[in-house]
């Protein structure tokens, strides 16, 4: 069988910051701590877990927004922390963020026309002519009326706020989109909408897209593979059918169980997994596993050693010693 495209590779990546605890004392955070991670091209990857597991942190980190501390980001066989302003260009042409609010990424003074076409602008492609044509495309592309050009932010629903994001992030024909929570601020009959908009888009243009959420039912209904992250570490990489039908990390557990829906067949598996309150901060120096603290089979040697990601199964991999 062919090996799949890699698109983006994550190498040993680490990103500290140097947090003011008041007065002159520094904390240090690990919000991404030693991330290893292949995309493959075409795929749909989510990224989940609790709120401040570094997911967003590495979804701009593959943007370049933010500097590694160590480590690497490998994008279509280049180092991105080492290219030229050129290079640099370009790079940000093909790989674009959609971020969970929709008003707050627009200009409220720029109308929706506008707003597409500044990216045209920015990099100096197409012609006046060519430009408008291709945010009427774009505009067909997410589903959305070319009588909408000339409204402002203030009178467009958050649907409609969201599918300008879009067409926006498409105009410059990227690889590879991150989309941070994208749907979250939205009422559920328009998430549902949008995220088809998302698939047709995918499906159309053959996109990558990078999904950073903490919604397992959109994982279970969108993703080719999913990645679960805790305190700045992946603790288990699956494609998105093995990893609801057999998932193998205590926190992957725990995420599906919380899940408040009939068609999680295993639910049943996991009632009487309780994990206790005793929450690790990303500033705590912390040694062997770092989901221990809170895991109910924990034994004295995950205190010992940091667990590494092992393939248990073809695709599927797990950070724990007790597999």
């Amino acid at each position: 069988m062919q090996d799949k495209e890699i698109i983006c590779e994550i190498k040993n990546l680490k990103i500290f910051f140097k947090i003011s605890d008041g007065f002159f004392k520094k904390r240090i955070l690990k919000a991404v701590d030693d991330v290893s991670l292949k995309i493959n091209k075409n795929e749909i990857l989510c990224i989940v877990g609790e709120s401040g597991c570094g997911k967003t942190t590495l979804g701009k980190a593959i943007l370049n927004i933010y500097q590694p501390t160590s480590g690497e980001i490998i994008f279509n066989g280049k180092n991105i922390a080492k290219l030229n302003s050129s290079e640099q260009k370009e790079f940000k042409s093909k790989v674009q963020m959609i971020f969970q609010d929709s008003f707050s990424s627009l200009d409220p003074f720029m109308n929706v026309k506008n707003a597409i076409a500044e990216p045209f602008n920015i990099h100096k492609k197409y012609t006046k002519k060519s430009i408008e044509a291709k945010i009427l495309e774009l505009l067909k592309n997410v589903g959305l009326s070319e009588e909408l050009l000339c409204k402002y932010p203030s009178e467009l629903s958050g649907g409609q706020a969201q599918r300008v994001n879009i067409a926006r992030s498409l105009a410059l024909n990227p690889e590879l989109i991150v989309c941070d929570e994208p749907t979250s601020a939205l009422d559920v009959s328009i998430q549902a909408q949008i995220i088809n908009t998302f698939i047709d888009i995918k499906k159309k243009l053959n996109l990558t897209y990078i999904f950073i959420t903490h919604n397992l039912l959109l994982v279970k209904y969108i993703a080719d593979r999913t990645v679960v992250m805790y305190l700045g570490k992946i603790v288990e990489i699956a494609t998105s059918e093995k990893l609801f039908k057999n998932p193998l990390h205590p926190y992957t557990k725990l995420l599906i169980d919380s899940i408040l829906a009939p068609e999680i067949k295993n639910k049943k598996d996991f009632k009487n997994i309780s994990i206790n309150d005793n929450f690790p901060s990303p500033f705590d120096n912390i040694t062997g596993c770092p989901f221990k603290s809170r895991c109910p089979k924990a034994k004295k040697e995950c205190g010992e050693n940091l667990p590494k990601l092992k393939e248990v199964e073809k695709d599927h991999f797990v950070a724990c010693i007790l597999i």
